[in-house]
């Protein structure tokens, strides 16, 4: 399947988190990304190192060098090499937020909640929680769908395993 060049780097950034693999490797020659594109790539690299790694040399961005213009946030530092800190535990008052998202099946609530809780050390998870992350993975796996919202899939499916299989789980798996 060819994809599109506008959603080529989404691709594989998307790809990259998701299966470790180097997926810029695949893409033409490095281009200049503009600072959204660079904000949402940020957001699915978070936390996972190899992807940061890939596309930052893809990209051609040094490891703490100057972070591009309109870049910034926990996001932008890690993509950029620089320190960030994982915060512990995640607020009550996002676990709640987060809860009354999966009970409303509010998907944009849940996936910020989600997206905030990756900054906080792993927590565990209420059971509302749990099913519509269940439901997500379902409806993922089985939705025939433009490629845009296949990406979407994948990236929210990647920041969700992150959240549900820490690191110390990951790597005894592996």
């Amino acid at each position: 399947m060819d994809i599109p060049k506008a959603q080529a780097l989404h691709a594989a950034t998307s790809l990259t988190r998701a299966t470790g693999e180097n997926w810029f490797a695949r893409l033409s020659p490095a281009r200049q990304a503009v600072p959204d594109d660079l904000t949402r790539l940020g957001r699915i690299c978070f936390r996972d190192a190899v992807a940061a790694r890939h596309l930052r040399a893809w990209l051609g961005l040094t490891r703490h060098g100057n972070r591009p213009s309109g870049l910034d946030g926990p996001e932008a530092a890690w993509l950029t090499g620089r320190i960030v800190a994982i915060a512990t535990p995640l607020p009550d008052a996002v676990m709640r937020l987060w809860d009354r998202a999966a009970l409303a099946g509010d998907l944009a609530a849940f996936t910020d909640c989600a997206r905030i809780a990756q900054h906080h050390g792993d927590g565990p998870a209420s059971p509302a929680v749990r099913a519509m992350t269940r439901r997500l993975c379902v409806e993922a796996l089985t939705e025939d769908a433009p490629l845009s919202r296949m990406l979407d899939c994948l990236d929210r499916l990647t920041l969700l395993s992150r959240l549900f299989e820490p690191e110390a789980k990951a790597a005894a798996a592996a």
